[in-house]
């Protein structure tokens, strides 16, 4: 049995937002009964999410809720392959060692983007405070893989995707730092009509941060939609 309808429209309103803002068909639905998947802490999974896992905690009203908190916690990086240059440069299989200097700017575009984007809630002030009509969204970007091999004098750089990465993000009371929803996925940057392209370390930036900002988008505007 599946509850559908209004409930699930209260229900966890900011991750099942996200899910509904991709046309997930058919409607995701919180699983119920003794089969029901539930975490250490209290969520039921949904079904039928545009997102790779999504977990809420029944009956939850945000309503009540007028600004957003997020903060990035941190980013992490999948072990990457040795590079002897000497590897295809037309494979998007393998995972290259990104510099300090690339995970410094993949970094700052995530805090950058994420926050630019929250900051454009039709429905939601932008808040640095805790406060009893706050919600805390924790963002962590995992397992980041960049599918660019270093750059080489004279060679051409073929590619499908420009990397991959995962997200956990999670949604709390700032006041009572009780947790409300929890949502897992993973996007790769390809680029569109997941065409081969030339690119470049350099070139590939562009297409990382619109991956990243499309990511953005789609909680932002679930959440707007799901407000009263």
């Amino acid at each position: 049995m599946k509850i559908k309808g209004e409930f699930l429209r209260v229900a966890g309103a900011m991750l099942i937002a996200a899910t509904l803002t991709a046309c997930a068909s058919p409607a995701p639905a919180i699983q119920t009964g003794p089969g029901a998947e539930t975490t250490f802490d209290g969520l039921v999974a949904v079904d039928n999410t545009a997102l790779s896992k999504v977990w809420v905690r029944p009956g939850i009203d945000l309503n009540g809720y007028t600004k957003v908190l997020p903060v990035i916690t941190g980013v992490q990086y999948a072990a990457a392959r040795e590079y002897n240059g000497n590897m295809s440069l037309r494979s998007s299989e393998k995972n290259f060692p990104m510099s300090d200097a690339e995970k410094e700017r993949f970094e700052a575009a995530v805090n950058e983007i994420f926050l630019e984007e929250f900051a454009k809630s039709t429905k939601f002030e932008l808040t640095d405070q805790p406060g009893d009509d706050v919600l805390l969204i924790r963002v962590e970007i995992l397992d980041v893989a960049s599918m660019v091999p270093p750059e080489s004098p004279g060679q051409r750089i073929y590619v499908r995707s420009v990397g991959e990465a995962g997200l956990v993000l999670e949604v709390y009371d700032s006041r009572e730092k009780q947790i409300l929803a929890r949502a897992a996925d993973r996007r790769d940057f390809s680029f569109p009509g997941d065409q081969i392209r030339m690119t470049s370390r350099g070139l590939s930036q562009s297409q990382v941060r619109t991956g990243l900002r499309g990511w953005a988008r789609v909680l932002v505007s679930g959440l707007d939609s799901m407000k009263n």
